[in-house]
């Protein structure tokens, strides 16, 4: 059954569409409820937002929604373009003090969490495993916490939702599997292509831009194949060129080109 979305907007947004790679989970920290994080992150002055929160009060099947899905929310600096955002409503030091026996006594708040986790996952096409900093640095797609994104260098030092949050039981509630691991990309071919003869750069359109993509997805990263090089495919592009100690510029030129299908995939 689909949650019921109670529309409290939040002002503070950026338009035009983020990755959708990432599921995010926070904590709030402070508010614990949804109507009290809802009113705080309805100020313009508060240049924060999520976009849901949940809170331990009321039915599994009903959250609050304060930014639409395909905006980009201000929640985790440039993690803010990575994916989708979504706040526990919980006190102040939940993330650091919070035992996993005080993390399983908040149940309605978990399924909240779980079950728009599993709506978001089959919304952007993310599979619903949880990953790690080092594994959002390689561009892999999936479910993590607002520290995993400042580990893998989003900014800032937050380390929320804290260790002991109950990963494997939220991922139950999505309809996950509690620790799948990510899917394994096939290996690189070993050989490459010709280059199109034309650098992919700032809205390329064609020149082989589909056919980059199309590779970029097969090693397993998340990338539309829409032939248009746009922010999505140079930011997928710039962090494949520093997992592979390329030239770190966003450019898809001869040797970027050819890493794609000769390199190995890690």
């Amino acid at each position: 059954m689909a949650l019921t979305r109670i529309w409290r907007p939040s002002p503070n947004y950026s338009s035009g569409p983020h990755q959708g790679r990432l599921v995010v989970v926070h904590t709030s920290e402070g508010a614990t409820t949804e109507a009290s994080l809802s009113n705080y992150l309805a100020q313009s002055s508060s240049q924060v937002s999520y976009q849901v929160c949940f809170d331990n009060q009321g039915s599994p099947g009903s959250i609050t929604e304060c930014v639409k899905p395909d905006k980009k929310a201000w929640a985790a600096m440039s993690a803010n373009s990575w994916g989708v955002h979504g706040a526990c409503c919980t006190p102040s030091g939940a993330s650091s003090g919070w035992s996993r026996t005080s993390w399983q006594n908040q149940d309605t708040m978990l399924r909240k969490c779980g079950a728009w986790i599993g709506e978001e996952c089959a919304r952007f096409g993310v599979p619903i495993v949880k990953i790690n900093a080092d594994e959002i640095r390689a561009g892999r797609s999936g479910v993590c916490g607002h520290g995993d994104c400042s580990g893998a260098g989003a900014g800032g030092s937050h380390t929320d939702p804290g260790p002991n949050f109950p990963w494997d039981v939220a991922l139950t509630y999505a309809g996950g599997v509690p620790g799948a691991p990510a899917p394994t990309p096939p290996p690189a071919t070993g050989s490459a292509p010709p280059f199109p003869g034309t650098m992919l750069i700032n809205l390329t359109r064609g020149h082989g831009t589909a056919q980059w993509q199309a590779q970029m997805a097969t090693r397993g990263w998340t990338i539309a194949v829409d032939d248009v090089y746009g922010s999505q495919s140079e930011a997928v592009c710039r962090s494949f060129q520093l997992e592979k100690g390329l030239t770190h510029d966003g450019v898809v030129g001869p040797e970027t080109w050819a890493a794609a299908w000769t390199l190995p995939v890690t």
